[in-house]
């Protein structure tokens, strides 16, 4: 609920172009990513009480469905932000993206790109064809990069992120979530 007043707040909900519109839904699939990104690190992180209060069977069940929606989200807000931004500026995809890559006008857009092609190496790893081929061992370090991945993308949300700038705020909330998160994994 508080991702979507976010998203609000930000002025999402009456665009005036096809570009903005695209943007708009950009924002919240980016917001609902993150957000369900941490949330895949809390589902496996062994919490004691939670284990006991749910089972670590669902608790895996819920870790799987949660990163199908998580990498449709991150993949999603990579579509709508790239194509909308690139009817805004009136750029060709190309331009756009090395617009959004090199041009300096986008903090952290390098690092997140990083961090979304580690997320979906890890996507890719837990495919069951290709998880039946992995060692164990090998899975487990691939899975690790989610870490990375998420901690990647971080550097863009706050100083890109339109509801994250426009809000001191909101970008404590989000700091927050974060911070919390990690707090919860390293106890």
């Amino acid at each position: 609920g508080v991702i979507v007043w976010l998203w609000i707040h930000g002025g999402n909900l009456h665009p005036a172009s096809t570009g903005e519109l695209l943007t708009s839904i950009g924002r919240i699939t980016g917001l609902l990513a993150a957000y369900l990104a941490l949330l895949q690190v809390i589902l496996l992180a062994r919490l004691p009480a939670l284990e006991r209060a749910v089972g670590f069977d669902r608790l895996s069940v819920w870790h799987r469905w949660n990163g199908h929606a998580c990498i449709d989200l991150v993949i999603a807000h990579v579509v709508f932000t790239v194509f909308g931004y690139a009817l805004l500026d009136k750029l060709s995809l190309p331009d756009e993206i090395s617009t959004m890559l090199g041009g300096g006008i986008y903090p952290g857009m390098i690092t997140a790109t990083i961090g979304t092609v580690l997320l979906i190496a890890v996507v890719v790893s837990s495919v069951v064809i290709v998880r039946r081929k992995l060692r164990y061992e090998a899975w487990y370090v691939v899975h690790l990069l989610a870490y990375a991945g998420i901690a990647l993308s971080w550097f863009h949300e706050i100083p890109t992120g339109n509801e994250l700038v426009l809000d001191r705020v909101a970008a404590d909330y989000w700091r927050a979530l974060y911070l919390v998160t990690l707090g919860t994994l390293v106890v």
